[in-house]
């Protein structure tokens, strides 16, 4: 079942829980998830770390290969977001490192259902009291 494999991931240490905070209560408005495929004959060096220069401070999650990469970025309007995306399509064709146009997802924080909103103000004022 889905549940034993949960726990032998958990005990091997190939998952684990993480907690993600409400990126909304931050002051962020706009999650981007870009998918970019590399050129195969002009792919990024791996050993100069030339996929580190599509991150920035935006950025707080990215995973490459030899030919693609994924990532994940915040941004708290849509002036930042578009500046971002493009200072990365920018940095791409300088560099030749795609053939074609990475597939960019956006979606609006101010629309993200959320499924229950933790509030622990009671909670700390509870314990600093």
């Amino acid at each position: 079942t889905v549940s034993k494999m949960k726990r032998k991931f958990r005990e091997s240490n190939l998952l684990k829980r993480i907690i993600i905070p409400n990126v909304k209560k931050l002051g962020f408005e706009i999650l981007a998830f870009y998918h970019i495929s590399f050129d195969p004959k002009n792919p990024p060096d791996v050993e100069r770390n030339e996929n580190a220069l599509l991150m920035n401070d935006y950025t707080v999650f990215m995973a490459t290969r030899k030919f693609e990469a994924v990532m994940l970025s915040f941004y708290a309007n849509y002036d930042e977001y578009s500046t971002d995306r493009t200072r990365i399509f920018r940095l791409l064709r300088e560099k030749n490192l795609i053939t074609d146009k990475p597939v960019v997802k956006s979606y609006s924080l101010r629309n993200m259902a959320i499924i229950k909103d933790f509030t622990f103000d009671p909670l700390v004022r509870k314990i600093l009291s």
